[in-house]
């Protein structure tokens, strides 16, 4: 699967809703680390990999497959183990 990003905010919706989804994308083979606050409620499918997540005060193991969230307002740092890469899923 090639890499993409697809922003659907545009299109209009046939069953309208408060929870909408922004943006969906797929990062082959992921080696950066993201450390951020999120101001939506996101979804990262861990495809291939394995890695560590941060948020809070807490320190989780991922490994493949696996489904992160990331909530308004807290904050979350995660990535693939050092020298390593993943295939990320996200919503």
């Amino acid at each position: 699967m090639d890499e993409f990003v697809i922003y659907t905010q545009p299109i209009p919706r046939q069953y309208p809703h408060s929870l909408r989804v922004n943006r969906i994308g797929y990062a082959m083979k992921k080696s950066n680390w993201m450390d951020l606050t999120f101001d939506t409620c996101d979804f990262s499918f861990i495809m291939s990999g394995s890695g560590t997540y941060y948020t809070g005060n807490k320190k989780y193991r991922i490994e493949a497959p696996c489904v992160l969230t990331q909530w308004p307002g807290e904050s979350a740092k995660y990535g693939p183990d050092p020298g390593k890469t993943w295939d990320e899923l996200y919503i």
